[in-house]
């Protein structure tokens, strides 16, 4: 068993260190937006899904050793394989508690930053929208009308086609 406990804890500390690696490419990710730097943000992104891969496969594999554990040892749940593991390995136990509770708290933390890139990102859109809205009106014909209220293809008012120089 103590081969299985390594493993699941060596899983969990490689999960650890890959949501560490998330948190600053979000931290990162916030800081290139801010800054409005287009190149250094989409190279994160990239980073950053690659990492979310490796973390999901991470987690995968944990679950694997889990369920692997808990058919070896004819146990029915996760929670039955934590009090065994405590029962027999207490400093284990507790090393493995530690590393899935900063798994949780790293990873809610790179939520909360991301989310808070998300409001940063939809706001520069939004802004972006309306100064663009804002330089096309510039170029549009004002709206002018004929003598007789007509506009031509192009949407101007048609000239009345008098001589103005003198």
């Amino acid at each position: 068993m103590n081969d299985l406990v390594k493993k699941l804890e060596n899983l969990l500390v490689e999960e650890f260190q890959a949501c560490q690696a998330l948190y600053e490419i979000t931290r990162q990710e916030r800081q290139a937006l801010m800054a409005n730097q287009v190149d250094e943000l989409e190279r994160l992104v990239e980073k950053k899904e690659g990492l979310l891969d490796e973390i999901n496969r991470l987690e995968e594999s944990r679950r694997a050793a889990v369920q692997q554990a808990e058919l070896s040892l004819g146990l029915k749940d996760e929670a039955s394989l934590a009090v065994w593991i405590g029962e027999r390995e207490p400093e284990a136990a507790e090393r493995i508690q530690r590393l899935r509770e900063g798994i949780l708290a790293v990873m809610s933390q790179a939520r909360e930053l991301s989310h808070g890139s998300g409001v940063l990102a939809a706001a520069a859109l939004e802004r972006s929208a309306r100064v663009q809205e804002f330089l096309l009106s510039l170029y549009q014909p004002a709206d002018q009308y004929g003598p007789t209220g007509a506009r031509d293809a192009g949407g101007y008012a048609p000239s009345l086609e008098i001589d103005q120089r003198k």
